[in-house]
């Protein structure tokens, strides 16, 4: 039985996206994102609240548009997959990281805020995408006349 990895998270962004783009033609952008939650302690009644911060990595056509139109403090919803990985630092120390990441066939991002104009300031012709992975197209599906039905069931 093969297993289901998948992340959703409905947060701010902490800091506007590094955007990269590669000789190959690909690009990718990073994002901290801030997960919130809050509740009332029951014995003080006192209002708590508790951040989470998700480092997230979307990739290609996602990261275009989120490079043109996240800033600080937007508010998206990201689907995508939970990916471990290791790294030495500058001291030798091995450094785990957990990051969320969105590939365009495997995860999405959708804007949540109301802007309507990309993080530059220049208004944009078109509200802000919302980005899917890719979908085949639909096969046409060939009509059929009734008289080339051979049944003889009588309903």
């Amino acid at each position: 039985m093969s297993g289901v990895n998948k992340v959703i998270l409905i947060g701010r962004l902490g800091s506007k996206p590094e955007y990269k783009q590669f000789p190959n033609g690909g690009t990718k952008a990073k994002l901290s994102l801030a997960t919130s939650e809050t509740w009332r302690d029951k014995k003080t009644g006192e209002k708590k609240a508790k951040t989470q911060w998700h480092r997230v990595i979307l990739w290609n056509k996602v990261a275009d548009i989120a490079e043109q139109y996240l800033d600080t403090g937007s508010q998206v919803y990201i689907e995508g997959k939970l990916e471990h990985s290791e790294y030495q630092d500058q001291q030798g120390q091995t450094k785990k990281i957990t990051e969320v990441v969105v590939n365009g066939f495997d995860g999405s991002m959708q804007m949540l805020d109301s802007k309507s104009q990309p993080a530059g300031g220049q208004p944009a012709n078109l509200p802000p995408p919302i980005v899917t992975p890719p979908e085949t197209e639909p096969q046409p599906v060939k009509a059929v006349a009734m008289e080339e039905f051979d049944d003889d069931i009588p309903f």
